[in-house]
This record gives C-alpha cells, sequence and structure tokens, in this order.
C-alpha cells in the first residue's frame, strides 16, 4: 500500500518500542501476537485467531494517540483472510475512529483496504469508489506515491468494464504524480497498464509504444524476475491481439523460461502456459497447443481454482472440436461450462455458449439463446457501472467546485470586512485628528462663523443632490415623452397602413422607418449613460458564468461540465471584455438548448499570459455548417466577438455536435492572425468569422 503501509508500520514499531515498559493498560502478550502477526510464514487460521484477539481487547490495550493507525493496521491484515466479517467489522470501526480523531491518513489506508475487499468480490463500483475517497484523503497529505497506486487501483476497475476513456485518464494522471516523484516503479506500473489499456481498445502500435517505455523503466528499476515474466507474458498478448501470434509465442517462452516460477507462482505460470498453447494453436501447431493445455490444466486441478479451470477446459473443448475429437470436445465443454457457473464467471459463459452451439448443433438454439440474454445483461451491467464511475467523479467534482466557491466568497467577505474596518479606523483618525487641530486653530472664532460653514455644506449637498435629480428626471422625461410618445405615434400610422400599397403609404411607411431610426440613436445614447452599471454586475466572472449554466441546466435537464484555467485571473478582464464574452456564452448555451439535442455542455476557459480561449462543445446532432443559414444569434455572437478584437470559429458536422470557439488576445497584446496551434480542426466543416 506505498507509503501508507510504511507510516503505519512505523507508527506500530513505536507503540510495540514502548509496550515493553510496564503501565496500566498494555499487556507484554501484544509483543507475542505483533511478531507473530507480521510473519510472512504464519497461517491464515493462526493470523485469524491474533487478529481476532487483538481486536476484541481494543478497548484497554492501546494508547489513544496511536488508536486509529492501530485498526488500520488489522484492517489491513485482515483484508486478505477469509473470514469477510471480521475484517468488515475491524473496517468500519478502523473509519470510525479515524473520523473522530480527524486521522485522514488512518481513514484512508482504511478506505483503500475496503476498496481492495471490494475488488475481490467483483463489486467493481464499489471498489471504484473506495479508492476514489481513499486518493482524495491520501492526495490531500501529499502521500503522492499513494496516490498513483490508487490512480492505477481506479483504472484498473474501469478497465475491466471497459470504460477505457476514463482508465486511460487515471493513468496519465498517476504517470503524472510518478514523474513528480520520480518513482521509476510506479512509471513502470502506469505505463504497463496504459500499454494494456491500448491493446484493449484495438490500437496495438500505440501499446507496444508504451510497453516500450514500461520496458526501459524496468531496466532502470533491475526489476525482478515476476516483475519481467508478467510483463512479457503481457506483450505477448499485445502481439496475439494484433494477429502476430509467431511474436506472441516467443515472448510467451520468455515468460516461463524459468522453471522455478511453475513452483513459486503456480497459477501465474499455468497462466503463462495456457498463453503460449492459445498462440501455437493460432500457429497451426496443434500437438504442441494440446500438450502446452494440457500441463497448464494438471497445474490448474492441483490448485482448485474454478475461474482458471473454466479457461483450461474450454480452450481444450475449442482445440478438439477443431479436430474433429467430437467426445473429447463435448466432454471439456462439459466440464467448462460446470465450473464456469460454479464460479459464477459471466465472461466465460459468453465464451462458452458459441463453441457450445457448434460442439453440440441439437442444442445450438438454447445456447444462441442464452448467449444473447447474457451479453444484453452484461452490457447493461457495464453501462450501469460506467454511469455510476461518472457519477461518483461529478458529484466529487460538484462538491470540490462547491467547497471552492464558497471558499472564494468566505475570502471576498473578509477583505471586505477588513477593507471596511480599516477604512472606518483611518478615517476615525483622520477626523479626530483634524478635529483637535481645528479645535486648536479656530477656538477663538465666533460661532456665527461655524454656523456660516455648516450652512455652505448643507447648500453643497443639496447642489449635488439636486443635480443627481434632474438627471433621473431627464433620462425618465426622454423614455417617456420622447421615445414613448414617438413609438405610439408610428405604432398608430403603421396600423393606418396595414394592407395598403399605393405610393403614398409605401412613402408613410419610409418616414416611418426612418423616425424608428431615429428612435434607435435615442435609445443608444441614453444607454450608453447606463453601461457603466451594466459591466460593474459581473464582479465574479466565473462564478456568474457557473450561476448561468447551473440555471439553463436545471430548466433544460442538461448535464454541465465547466472548466476553468485556475492560473488566470478572470476577473482582471476589462467590463467590457467579461459583458461581451458573457453574453456570447449565454447566446451559445441557449443555441445548444434549442437546436441541439444534446444531453452534455462543456464550458472550458483556457489561457496563458497572452491569449484566451473560450470553447462551448455539445454532444449534439451536430450540422453541416457550409448549408446552415446565420441566425440572429450566431450574427450577435459575431458581432460581439469582433467588438473585442476576437476570433470565433464554430466547428460541426451532422451526428458529431458542434463546437464553438472564441480566441482573442490579452489587453495589450499583440494581434493574432489565427495562427494558434488551437485553431486546426482536423476531419470537420468549420465556419470561419472575424
Amino acid at each position: 500500500m506505498g507509503r501508507v503501509v510504511h507510516i503505519l508500520t512505523a507508527s506500530l514499531a513505536f507503540f510495540f518500542a514502548h509496550a515493553q515498559q510496564p503501565g496500566p493498560g498494555i499487556s507484554r502478550q501484544l509483543l507475542v501476537w505483533k511478531d507473530s502477526l507480521e510473519r510472512p510464514s504464519t497461517e491464515d487460521r493462526v493470523k485469524r485467531e491474533l487478529i481476532g484477539r487483538i481486536f476484541d481487547n481494543r478497548d484497554h490495550l492501546w494508547p489513544d494517540t496511536l488508536f486509529p493507525h492501530v485498526l488500520a493496521r488489522l484492517s489491513y491484515h485482515a483484508v486478505d483472510l477469509t473470514d469477510d466479517s471480521l475484517f468488515l467489522a475491524i473496517n468500519r470501526e478502523a473509519r470510525l475512529v479515524a473520523r473522530s480523531f480527524r486521522d485522514t491518513l488512518a481513514l484512508g489506508s482504511a478506505y483503500w483496504d475496503l476498496g481492495w475487499y471490494h475488488e475481490k468480490t467483483l463489486q467493481r463500483d464499489s471498489a471504484y469508489y473506495y479508492y476514489f475517497l481513499a486518493k482524495d484523503l491520501l492526495q490531500a497529505r501529499g502521500d503522492l506515491a499513494s496516490t498513483a497506486s490508487l490512480y492505477r487501483k481506479m483504472a484498473s476497475m474501469q478497465n475491466l468494464l471497459k470504460d477505457y476513456a476514463g482508465a486511460e485518464a487515471n493513468l496519465v494522471e498517476a504517470i503524472r504524480i510518478s514523474g513528480i516523484e520520480e518513482d521509476k516503479r510506479g512509471l513502470f506500473r502506469s505505463y504497463h497498464m496504459l500499454g494494456t489499456n491500448l491493446k484493449d481498445q484495438g490500437l496495438y502500435p500505440e501499446a507496444l509504444d508504451y510497453f516500450e517505455r514500461a520496458r526501459g523503466y524496468l531496466r532502470e528499476i533491475d526489476g525482478g524476475p515476476n516483475e519481467w515474466y508478467a510483463f512479457y507474458n503481457n506483450l505477448g498478448n499485445v502481439y496475439r491481439a494484433s494477429g502476430n501470434y509467431q511474436l506472441a509465442a516467443e515472448y510467451y517462452r520468455q515468460a516461463i523460461e524459468n522453471d522455478s516460477l511453475e513452483y513459486k507462482n503456480p497459477r501465474e505460470f499455468s497462466l503463462y502456459k495456457t498463453n503460449l498453447a492459445t498462440a501455437l494453436y493460432a500457429l497451426g501447431r496443434i500437438q504442441e497447443a494440446e500438450k502446452a493445455y494440457l500441463e497448464a490444466l494438471a497445474i490448474r486441478q492441483s490448485g482448485g481454482n474454478a475461474v482458471d479451470l473454466a479457461s483450461s477446459h474450454y480452450y481444450l473443448a475449442r482445440l478438439y472440436q477443431g479436430e474433429g475429437r467430437d467426445s473429447l470436445a463435448e466432454n471439456h465443454l462439459e466440464q467448462a461450462l460446470g465450473y464456469a457457473e460454479a464460479s459464477n464467471s459471466p465472461e466465460r459463459l459468453l465464451e462458452l455458449y458459441p463453441l457450445a452451439a457448434q460442439i453440440v448443433p441439437q442444442e445450438a438454439p438454447y445456447f444462441f439463446q442464452q448467449y444473447a440474454a447474457l451479453n444484453q445483461e452484461l452490457l447493461e451491467n457495464e453501462r450501469d457501472e460506467r454511469n455510476r464511475f461518472a457519477r461518483i467523479r461529478y458529484n466529487t467534482e460538484q462538491y470540490i467546485a462547491q467547497n471552492e466557491a464558497l471558499e472564494q466568497q468566505l475570502l471576498l467577505w473578509v477583505g471586505i470586512a477588513l477593507g471596511v474596518f480599516l477604512l472606518g479606523a483611518a478615517a476615525v483618525v483622520i477626523i479626530l485628528q483634524r478635529i483637535r487641530n481645528q479645535k486648536l486653530r479656530f477656538q477663538q472664532q465666533q460661532q456665527a462663523v461655524n454656523q456660516e460653514i455648516f450652512n455652505l455644506m448643507l447648500a453643497q449637498n443639496e447642489k449635488i443632490e439636486q443635480e443627481k435629480q434632474k438627471v433621473q428626471k431627464r433620462i425618465s422625461e426622454e423614455l417617456h415623452d420622447g421615445v414613448l410618445g414617438e413609438l405610439n405615434g408610428i405604432r398608430m400610422v403603421l396600423l393606418g397602413l396595414n394592407g395598403k400599397s399605393d405610393p403614398a403609404s409605401l412613402s408613410m411607411r419610409t418616414k416611418a422607418i426612418e423616425k424608428l431610426q431615429g428612435l434607435q440613436e435615442d435609445i443608444r445614447g441614453i444607454s450608453h449613460e447606463l453601461s457603466n452599471a451594466v459591466y460593474r454586475k459581473i464582479h465574479n466572472f466565473t462564478h456568474s458564468l457557473t450561476e448561468l449554466a447551473e440555471e439553463i441546466s436545471l430548466g433544460s435537464g442538461l448535464h454541465f461540465n465547466c472548466q476553468y484555467n485556475q492560473d488566470v485571473d478572470w476577473d482582471a478582464l476589462p467590463g467590457e471584455v467579461k459583458i461581451n464574452l458573457y453574453r456570447v456564452i449565454q447566446e451559445s448555451l441557449q443555441n445548444v438548448v434549442k437546436h441541439a439535442s444534446a444531453s452534455e455542455v462543456t464550458l472550458q476557459m483556457e489561457g496563458d499570459s497572452t491569449h484566451l480561449e473560450i470553447h462551448v462543445r455539445d454532444d449534439g446532432k451536430g450540422f453541416n455548417p457550409r448549408l446552415a443559414r446565420k441566425g440572429i444569434g450566431l450574427k450577435n455572437i459575431q458581432s460581439r466577438v469582433r467588438a473585442i478584437g476576437g476570433k470565433l470559429k464554430v466547428s460541426s458536422a451532422p451526428g458529431k455536435g458542434t463546437t464553438l470557439s472564441v480566441l482573442l488576445p490579452w489587453p495589450g497584446a499583440n494581434p493574432l492572425a489565427g495562427s494558434h496551434p488551437s485553431w486546426k480542426y482536423r476531419n470537420t466543416e468549420t465556419l470561419e468569422t472575424g
């Protein structure tokens, strides 16, 4: 368990070192139990008994400061035992105690154990969830090595359920963290898993590239035999999946070249042997393949693992069916089906049903029916679990975003309160000083002079208030008497001209339109006087956009994903840029709701010291930009982007969704000519403006 295990072990060592001194509530018997528990040769039965004794005596044996770490360590030892009820009881108390002590290290370790328990019991969505919780806690503690391991654990669960994109993203994050730590073993494991991930997606050249990177790190860390055997086996899997059976067989042979592996890890040895036999079978070397299959089966029969036995019997049934040895094929098929059902292995049954239809053709309809039902069930389960993965990530991201927003608001209010306090204190000091000086300077002046000064101040305030009222009254009169009166007059004229097409009517319509244009200029003049107030409304730009997305999401049912570059000071943008960008994004989101038939929209805002990029992506039905008609909404967007000196690009294709992108320079930077790398789109129809 990475660094977590070392920390917990160190805590226990400290405790046991001090336990040798007599003291109330501490038993010397613990030293004997501890030695037996940590010894690798101790049988599971003895370990289970020792863990039970320690757990039963937990209330009076442990010092409070180490209590969470002791329970976390017991959970670690208990997770690999066959006694599920004992593990779950220990793990539950370990989590409760860790929370009560606010010990995030012990809590993260307990979550990790619980994830491993659910992984062993094939509850992959639950395993992913607890690995996710452990990752967040240990990452917050700065335990990067354990964080990278947990990213790999999460990716493993996603890969099993064919959530390849999610698994790939987590493996890339594990590589990033291991690179920071210069953890070459972690880099080897991450690249190794990433190669397998790409192999499962059918991206064989890319998979081989990552396997070569993994090989380089494995050489640097001087990896042990087991790591090399696993590496050769998985590399052979890539070549076998790509159809290069000769190279696959060579790597499988390297995986089993050391005979001692058969005795040290017979299960792994039988797996590599089975893979070699499969490659030989594909090469047409039937006798060699049969021999290897039977040798692997003999090893697996001594181990008794039902999943492995179902696999061996499946491959032998396929081989004998291809060779026309029907009785042997049917015998191995029957055993394969029995072991697959006993192990509750739907994936193996899915392989067996088509083979069974060939070996027992009279029952083919039954097997095909079973295959269709099981395949549909597996697809639905995989889809549900992938959705649960997404919900776990989404809920956590939402929680983090809400916390960040609350922190920003708290900091803002603290800053405002501090500023007001300092300003008030300074004002009080200044006023008191002025009063003191005034008393010293003017104490001989008469009361009449003081009254005159006071009257002048009142008069000045009245003038300021009168000027404010004049401006408000003027704007009100302009709107009511000028604009509203003119609009009523034009409306009456146009109503009277309805249905008329003679020259006099046309002339009157033209004059009415000219008056409307004049009114437009009047309204623009009035609005310019009020425009500064609008700019000041956007005080927290990203928060305003988040609120906008939430409002539209509530009304439309769309799922929004907002991504901001935290290194960019978005609030430092000029007011004109912020209001125009806000309206562009608002119009884009409304267009998605009206026209795109989308289920998800992503708002991505990136930037550096010279440029800003804003992308609005949806997964809707898309359109052909060359055939599309430019509506008012798009024209308004174009106008606003030009107004702030930016460039607009719309990328879409039928069935591919739509991406609206805005690129603009920071105020004062040199304008671009459209050469930024992110503007290079491929395989899409584009509409360019600006």
